[in-house]
């Protein structure tokens, strides 16, 4: 999903909030002087908390008698109220019960266990550990689900510094604010415990597999077909070791013929590149028309600030050659035309961690072709960048070592990658509602599944094993290979093998996601 899809969901959250209209930043509320129409919106309230839960109509019909009143109302008492559940909603911090279909949320009916941004364990040498919860199974918070033993005092205030749940199961020792809202996270239920078992793996009309699927475990799984096939159109990725990719070369006398850019991609990766220096000038002889646009200054800056002279000989001594290696594998590794997931159209593609990481240390190498042009009539300007080298131009202004960071954690995984090949699979899966199954929240009565709502933690730890969704840009992987660094740079760092979406997902619509699973 992209950041549309997320306004009309966020911002029926705010319109249904029981809490938004008493935002203490924004509302002074006078509990002596309610009159009668708020006694009645109060118990009403408390009638749809007695049933443990509400619904969207039970609290938009209280938010529309509590907003008649609310301009009317003096600062007499001053309340301190829960922040809406929107807030949280709006940080990108959100986790809902696995077994629950996404329908709950969006109409999506997406299968259990396989909707996730990233899936931690895809990264070799990531921690499988899961994160746990410090609040105790019994520990609630309030007005969103209430347990069958709880009982709410009817006669305490409503909207209070604490709720009447946590007034009953708090100690005056603990805090009364745990910093989350809904069900504990020790509630949820977390992969793999929860998964369904995963369907038979074999090729269709809508899902393109890239390799044998009798895998063994321990082993790379053996490419499909056993030779390389290749589809050089607007269908499919144009791969940089097809024989239709041809490049200009000067000849001796000045003149320009048409030579392979296999072959030139080959000559100069195999050279000897002792510096970041000779990468670039490699990179250069099979992107010779952009020698005088790109800028390798952040690559520079990484080897000669940011490492030390023992690991950056190291890199040019082991990593980079293993790289190579990796990367001149493509014609042998990835022999299965890759088709290109295009707006509108259901498509699933599933390579192995080998073929992407293949993929990968072609993008590092900028051998991608048709991929660098930025004019509007270019054949990829829907698409994202999926060449590293925007990530090795000089830093902005102000936003100094962030392509640092990511040199090095990309870094990381190719050193990760080349000396234990991962054996695991990855999918990218495009799917999408048609208008005319599109949610109408204003009309839902439905009622909201278990929810874990929190201002803190990280989606990466908290949330392993759960389904992990990321409401950014439109184009997967927002800036990771540029400037930005947020939520979905972030995330598509922490699992370097989510980049590769970025070689054949079009931009996303606003009824349209992009699932990537691991296995």
């Amino acid at each position: 999903m992209n950041r549309k899809t997320q306004q009309p969901l966020q911002k029926k959250f705010r319109q249904s909030s029981i809490l938004d209209s008493f935002n203490p930043t924004s509302t002074a509320c006078n509990l002596n002087k309610v009159n009668d129409k708020c006694r009645k919106a109060e118990e009403t309230i408390l009638h749809c908390l007695s049933q443990k839960t509400m619904s969207f109509q039970d609290i938009h019909k209280v938010q529309s008698t509590q907003e008649a009143e609310a301009e009317s109302r003096t600062a007499d008492k001053l309340v301190t109220c829960r922040q809406p559940v929107a807030e949280s909603l709006s940080s990108g911090v959100l986790e809902t019960n696995q077994s629950t279909d996404i329908d709950h949320m969006g109409n999506l009916e997406f299968p259990r266990g396989a909707l996730r941004s990233g899936d931690a364990e895809c990264l070799p040498g990531r921690s499988g550990e899961e994160a746990t919860s410090s609040v105790s199974q019994t520990e609630y918070s309030a007005t969103l689900t209430y347990s069958e033993s709880q009982q709410l005092d009817s006669s305490a205030p409503l909207f209070t510094e604490f709720d009447p749940v946590s007034m009953a199961t708090t100690s005056a020792s603990e805090s009364p604010d745990p910093g989350w809202r809904g069900v504990p996270l020790a509630e949820l239920n977390r992969a793999p415990a929860c998964s369904e078992p995963l369907p038979k793996l074999e090729p269709s009309g809508e899902h393109t597999i890239t390799f044998r699927p009798h895998v063994q475990c321990g082993r790379c799984p053996r490419p499909f077909p056993e030779h390389y096939k290749d589809r050089w159109d607007d269908e499919h990725v144009r791969m940089p070791c097809s024989a239709e990719n041809l490049y200009p070369k000067v000849t001796e006398t000045g003149g320009k013929v048409l030579q392979n850019r296999w072959e030139l991609i080959e000559t100069a990766l195999l050279g000897t590149m002792h510096s970041s220096l000779d990468l670039e000038e490699a990179i250069l002889v099979y992107n010779s028309r952009y020698a005088s646009r790109w800028s390798f200054c952040s690559l520079h800056s990484f080897f000669t600030d940011c490492l030390s002279r023992q690991e950056a000989d190291d890199f040019f001594s082991r990593t980079l050659p293993r790289m190579v290696a990796l990367a001149l594998q493509l014609p042998a590794l990835v022999t299965h035309p890759i088709p290109l997931l295009k707006k509108g159209r259901r498509h699933a593609v599933t390579l192995t961690q080998q073929q992407v990481a293949c993929l990968l240390a072609n993008a590092f190498f900028c051998t991608f072709p048709r991929r660098n042009a930025r004019q509007k009539q270019s054949e990829y300007t829907t698409f994202p960048t999926v060449n590293f080298n925007d990530l090795y131009d000089a830093e902005r202004q102000g936003r100094g070592g962030r392509k640092r960071e990511k040199l090095k954690t990309l870094l990381h995984y190719f050193s990760a990658v080349t000396g234990s090949m991962p054996t695991g699979t990855v999918t990218f899966q495009r799917r999408g509602v048609c208008e005319s199954s599109l949610p109408r929240w204003q009309d839902c009565d439905r009622l909201l599944p278990k929810l874990h709502v929190s201002s803190r933690g990280m989606i990466e730890d908290d949330g392993l094993g759960l389904l992990q969704v990321d409401f950014a840009n439109k184009r997967v992987g927002g800036g990771v290979l540029g400037h930005g660094l947020v939520q979905e740079e972030i995330r598509f760092l922490i699992c370097p093998e989510m980049l590769l979406s970025r070689l054949f997902t079009e931009s996303l619509e606003p009824n349209e996601c992009l699932i990537m699973t691991g296995n």
